[in-house]
């Protein structure tokens, strides 16, 4: 299967996610940007299939 591809602008937006998560919570700003990239990178798993 195909990795998903991160645009410009997707990671420009987890940026400012994190940034906005680091003011009020630091310690969890790592962890809600890792647990998106990570559900990204499942969607290939659970892909449609057609025929």
């Amino acid at each position: 299967m195909k990795p998903v591809e991160w645009s410009e602008d997707s990671i420009f937006s987890m940026q400012s996610i994190y940034d906005y998560i680091f003011e009020e919570s630091p310690q969890n700003a790592d962890l809600v940007v890792d647990t998106l990239f990570d559900l990204g990178d499942k969607l290939n798993s659970h892909s449609l299939k057609t025929n």
